[in-house]
């Protein structure tokens, strides 16, 4: 897939094409092919340079997975079969920045340097926990925190802030997703959203035993 995201280069002043979901057999030669319709496709609308793999915004997964394949993939971060980054690298991509994807352990008991913080911050009057135990009392804050999403992502790679039509499908496309008492808001004073976190179940297994079939 060729991409040309006019409203990004205008403010980014750049002339930048993108390349997206790149499939293909263990044959450099395929790639190459796909790669070359890609730059004879921006070079024809003026294009000055070519980044992939790198979707409408930062909110597909953006860049080849290079290493941590002993892993099973996450939802919405980027993966491919471990062949892919030398046949780029050959046809003459380099790096452009590293994207992290982190995994770590869950302790059983939260480190008690951990909670101390917590604590200490929360005496701050100005700042409130909440937390949610059905997803009705979750939906009318999911539009402020993609509002704190657009403020506080703007600098990022590829971001690409949502307008209000956007933030509620994507309010309406990931509210099943949501479990609940996996999510935590922080408001101030004013009942604003300044930080949260969100946990989901992994699918990847669940995918694994679906085998390709669409449902269950």
């Amino acid at each position: 897939m060729g991409i040309i995201h006019r409203e990004y280069n205008d403010r980014k002043q750049e002339k930048t094409g993108r390349f997206y979901q790149l499939e293909t057999t263990d044959n450099p030669a395929v790639v190459h092919a796909l790669l070359e319709a890609m730059r004879r496709w921006c070079r024809e609308r003026g294009m000055e340079r070519l980044i992939g793999p790198f979707g409408l915004s930062d909110k597909d997964p953006q860049g080849a997975q290079i290493e941590g394949f002993e892993f099973l993939p996450v939802i919405a971060t980027a993966t491919n079969p471990d062949y892919l980054p030398k046949y780029l690298e050959a046809d003459g991509m380099l790096k452009l920045i590293d994207c992290l994807v982190y995994r770590m352990k869950i302790p059983d008991a939260v480190p008690e340097v951990y909670r101390s913080i917590a604590e200490r911050t929360l005496r701050n009057n100005r700042l409130r926990v909440l937390s949610f135990t059905n997803r009705k009392e979750l939906k009318h804050h999911i539009v402020p925190v993609l509002r704190l999403v657009n403020e506080t992502y703007q600098d990022l790679l590829g971001f690409q802030a949502m307008r209000e039509d956007e933030m509620r499908k994507l309010a309406a496309q990931y509210l099943p997703l949501l479990k609940p008492d996996f999510v935590k808001l922080i408001l101030d004073e004013k009942s604003d959203p300044v930080s949260f976190v969100f946990g989901t179940p992994d699918f990847s297994a669940g995918l694994q035993k679906a085998r390709g079939r669409l449902l269950p």
